[in-house]
């Protein structure tokens, strides 16, 4: 569907079509139009499916030339920043004024310039601050939008959440987008929406079909100096690169700032310099950033071509929630991880779960090897193949492999256990 099939604002058509959007994403297509009739919403879809369009352009259709009228709750402060600027981006035309409200910033500024917002968007506990404080009063909010609504309930915002909905105005329109339906998030469904519209999107199926997953296998000492290899030679536009710990995070940071245009964000940043460096980041004045997995929540930024595990996380859904940070709004992107023979399992786990046979490379010595197919697949991590006789009279080695065996029939990890399973040889 073409957006001049909606029937917008000129205001609003042009500001989408300055944007460089002209078809919509299959949740936009689905979504926007029953909440212009004003039908509340339930989204369920995947980050970079294009869903923040699908409550601005019905809040900016309906919005007045004053007063409050729409409260967008998100779980970050940086989600929170990127919807108000592309409500900005979309409003522009109608002059609409949008504000970001959460905490580390001054109160009594937000305080000040709260009576002039048409939009607020903000995290839970500082629009509760202003509540209690008698800044703000839900009274006048027509159209109420719980965004990844299942994050805020896994960072503890559920009960605050509820508190600032009955807040509202119960002529309201409601439109909750989550990824998942946690009872609790059922529960808020039935309590306070009313015959919600359902959209399901990319539900089933991770939202990671246009990323290449590629694996380079590589040696502990040598995992650096793959990553500097990768650098020089793809020469990524825009990379993010991540790291499980912050202390891991702020080493590689020391390692590569003087070749490259680099940053790293993560927990212990304050929260200045954490928006100074997601600007920089978005502006391109760094194109390199190094992240932990907490510090990336909310990061949306189109155009990243690359991502770099430069460890593999503890979880298939982190690893997911990482690559998906390329390959957004329809654009294809690339992942790619370093392992080593000790992640060999996870590697497996990662493959069978998303269904699909990632490109596998072995890095040594600075050269890129090629890896037989059937070397690291993942029916040798997940499903071993067992003889009769084999399970009969032996027993499969406590130790890995030797990676000096002959093609295919090389184990990978052979001692390690996956999901409780048995200990496996890698041998058919």
């Amino acid at each position: 569907m073409k957006f001049e099939q909606l029937n917008l604002k000129p205001e609003i058509a042009r500001a989408i079509a300055e944007a460089g959007y002209a078809e919509t994403f299959p949740i936009q297509e689905k979504a926007i139009p029953p909440a212009l009739e004003g039908k509340d919403i339930i989204g369920r879809a995947q980050s970079g499916s294009g869903k923040t369009a699908t409550f601005l352009i019905p809040i900016l259709q309906k919005i007045q030339p004053k007063g409050l009228q729409a409260l967008i709750l998100a779980p970050t402060r940086e989600l929170a920043i990127q919807i108000t600027e592309e409500a900005e981006k979309l409003g522009k035309h109608l002059h609409v004024k949008a504000l970001t409200v959460y905490g580390g910033r001054s109160i009594d500024d937000q305080a000040r310039r709260i009576p002039g917002a048409q939009i607020i968007v903000g995290t839970p506990g500082r629009i509760i601050d202003h509540i209690r404080r008698g800044n703000l009063k839900l009274n006048t909010v027509r159209m109420l939008v719980l965004d990844e609504a299942d994050r805020m309930l896994d960072m503890g915002f559920i009960e605050d959440t509820e508190w600032i909905i009955r807040q509202t105005s119960r002529d309201r329109q409601t439109l909750l987008y989550s990824a998942t339906m946690p009872d609790e998030i059922k529960r808020i469904v039935s309590q306070h929406m009313r015959s919600p519209v359902v959209i399901e999107l990319n539900v089933e199926r991770p939202a990671v079909d246009t990323v290449k997953q590629i694996i380079w296998i590589v040696k502990q000492n040598e995992r650096l100096a793959a990553l500097k290899y990768a650098l020089d030679t793809i020469k990524p536009t825009i990379a993010i690169i991540f790291c499980a710990t912050k202390r891991g995070a702020d080493h590689l940071m020391r390692d590569l700032v003087r070749n490259y245009a680099v940053d790293v964000i993560h927990g212990d940043l304050s929260q200045s310099q954490r928006e100074r460096v997601l600007e920089n980041f978005r502006t391109g004045a760094v194109n390199i950033l190094i992240a932990t997995d907490v510090a990336a929540r909310g990061i949306d930024v189109e155009d990243i071509s690359h991502v770099f595990n430069f460890e593999l996380p503890n979880d298939v859904e982190t690893y997911i929630h990482r690559i998906g940070r390329s390959g957004r709004a329809g654009k294809s992107g690339v992942a790619i991880s370093f392992v080593t023979d000790a992640e060999a399992t996870e590697l497996g786990k990662i493959d069978f779960t998303l269904k699909v046979r990632s490109e596998k490379l072995r890095f040594e010595h600075g050269k890129l090897l090629p890896v037989h197919p059937e070397e690291f697949g993942s029916h040798r991590a997940i499903i071993p193949v067992w003889t009769r006789r084999e399970r009969g009279r032996r027993r499969p080695p406590s130790r890995p492999i030797s990676q000096s065996g002959r093609g295919p029939q090389r184990g990978f990890g052979g001692g390690r256990r996956f999901g409780g399973g048995r200990r496996f040889s890698g041998r058919r």
